[in-house]
């Protein structure tokens, strides 16, 4: 609905993009995922500051991320009632970082003695998607320039962070 509002309004929008769409744009999603309950959201990160990673381009930080995020995984897993894990991930990774991820991740996952499904789909066009960049997008900009206003709105159950760090 909130998509044809903007179309009817002249704003010419395929998909909603936090770091691309216009503040008003901004504005109005944030306040229509603020009142979503029927989910939740842990933003993970690293500081590549601190971290020295073997490989030079984003594939040591892509390991990195699978093994920490499949422990995360395990977690939540060993505490719910979890019959099987399905993981969905931004196609917009180059091959290389696809499969560093899931060189790291798969073992992981092994591990828990579930089933799980791995993919990487195109998440631009898919609501979830769109959420899921929205909320990252407000942990960025709160990170990075500490610009707190889109964090403000969004209820605690979109707001878990983890910071991903070598003894987690």
């Amino acid at each position: 609905m909130l998509k044809y509002e903007t179309l009817a309004q002249g704003i010419d929008l395929a998909n909603f993009h936090a770091s691309e769409d216009l503040q008003q744009v901004r504005d109005r999603v944030f306040d229509v995922i603020s009142k979503i309950e029927s989910c939740s959201s842990v933003s993970f990160w690293i500081s590549k500051e601190k971290h020295k990673f073997t490989e030079r381009s984003a594939v040591g930080a892509y390991k990195f991320f699978g093994v920490h995020i499949a422990r995360y995984i395990g977690e939540v897993a060993s505490q719910t009632l979890s019959k099987k894990v399905v993981v969905v991930f931004d196609k917009a990774l180059v091959r290389q970082d696809q499969n560093a991820f899931l060189a790291a991740i798969k073992p992981q996952l092994a591990t828990l003695g579930l089933p799980y499904y791995l993919y990487f789909h195109n998440v631009s066009k898919d609501f979830n998607g769109q959420i899921a960049d929205y909320l990252a997008w407000a942990r960025f900009v709160s990170l990075e320039r500490n610009e707190h206003r889109p964090l403000a709105i969004l209820p605690n159950h979109l707001k878990e962070v983890l910071e991903i760090r070598e003894t987690n």
